[in-house]
């Protein structure tokens, strides 16, 4: 395992200029919000079609608990900081800035349009929040900005999700105030910089085309982790698991699906313990605001 990890850095290491020759382009709420003018709505196409992507009512209502329970007025900056440094070893000042979309739709659209970007990773950052769990989702559009919208080249997916203990809802509010920082502010600074490192290596290894990453076929599939009863699964796709890092507490995992990737391409989910020994299916944390 140690050996996997060691390789994951190196390979992190060798991304730095790759990821560089796209513009990071990250959208968070409120722009997930429909947009109400119809002339913004046809004018924006595709892109206006992928920022209100899979926001619904119950997406929105965890939408607004995650920012009225982190109450981090900070929060988009830091994200900004740290995804336009993906393809790095680490954050650091000298990582071009990240253009950051918190407008209207239509708005977005138009400050997209009117940057004069060329190539974008466009990352709509979802965080969601119950009161039992948060989960933070970015959902990439690789992408080339023309006249007519995005030409979207690949697509992929990174989930952070983190569970309080137990099923009783008051103890799990007690859960997330814990400490000062609280555990919920501890758990979104850890939620951003493993999603950026997820989001790093998706970048480096999903290529044009929907095939699954080449190195994947290597990795671990879950049995460990069932034996240890650190991972409850059930359903066809579970056997197509895999473990691309184990940190003892946390692990990332992957499904290498045969009729190719899910709804929101390859993706890399991390989960805690609790998470993973409740979850029936990995993919419900990428694809649903249910669970």
């Amino acid at each position: 395992m140690l050996k996997r990890i060691s390789g994951m850095i190196l390979l992190m290491t060798s991304m730095q200029a790759e990821a560089a020759s796209a513009n990071i382009v990250v959208v968070l709420p409120p722009s997930y919000e429909a947009s109400s003018d119809p002339q913004a709505r046809a004018s924006g196409g595709l892109l206006v079609g992928m920022l209100e992507s899979h926001i619904n009512k119950k997406a929105q209502k965890q939408i607004d608990q995650f920012q009225s329970e982190l109450a981090d007025p900070t929060f988009a900056e830091r994200v900004g900081k740290s995804f336009a440094c993906i393809g790095s070893e680490q954050v650091s000042a000298d990582c071009p800035p990240a253009m950051l979309l918190t407008d209207a739709t239509g708005d977005a659209v138009q400050k997209l349009r009117q940057s004069n970007l060329q190539h974008v990773l466009l990352i709509r950052l979802h965080p969601l929040k119950t009161e039992e769990r948060i989960r933070m989702r970015a959902i990439v559009n690789d992408a080339v900005v023309g006249a007519n919208g995005l030409q979207v080249t690949r697509y992929f997916t990174a989930v952070f999700e983190s569970r309080a203990p137990g099923a009783d809802p008051k103890a799990s509010a007690a859960y997330w105030t814990e400490g000062s920082p609280s555990r919920l502010a501890r758990e979104v600074d850890k939620g951003i910089e493993e999603l950026r490192q997820m989001l790093t290596l998706l970048d480096r290894e999903v290529t044009p085309g929907g095939s699954a990453p080449a190195s994947w076929a290597t990795l671990a599939n879950t049995d460990g982790l069932k034996q240890a009863g650190r991972l409850k699964c059930g359903g066809a796709g579970c056997g197509k698991h895999r473990v691309v890092r184990d940190a003892g507490d946390r692990a990332w995992l992957t499904t290498l699906y045969a009729q190719g990737p899910t709804l929101y391409g390859w993706s890399i989910v991390s989960l805690d313990d609790a998470t993973a020994r409740r979850y029936s299916n990995i993919m419900l944390p990428v694809q649903t605001t249910d669970q």
